[in-house]
């Protein structure tokens, strides 16, 4: 591993190759921390869950009486 030369020839050369890496991954760090994003973030692309709906149907809504008459109950369907 070290050879004749000993360890100082060895250890020059992993510190200028590990320096090496060092400024690459800090310029690349450096672009894409300024680069703007196109995403708005993590959690902007996860939908909401639709609502749950009842297993029961709403009431339908009661109509207007047509006439005065059959609101007080003296129509010709209701007995008296």
């Amino acid at each position: 591993l070290f050879g004749s030369a000993g360890a100082s020839n060895f250890l020059s050369r992993a510190t200028g190759i590990l320096a090496a890496v060092f400024f690459v991954t800090s310029l690349g760090l450096t672009y894409f921390s300024t680069v703007p994003s196109k995403s708005g973030g993590v959690t902007s692309g996860i939908e909401a869950p639709a609502p749950k709906k009842d297993a029961t149907p709403a009431a339908p809504a009661p109509s207007a009486p047509a006439s005065p008459a059959q609101s007080q109950g003296t129509g010709p369907d209701i007995p008296k």
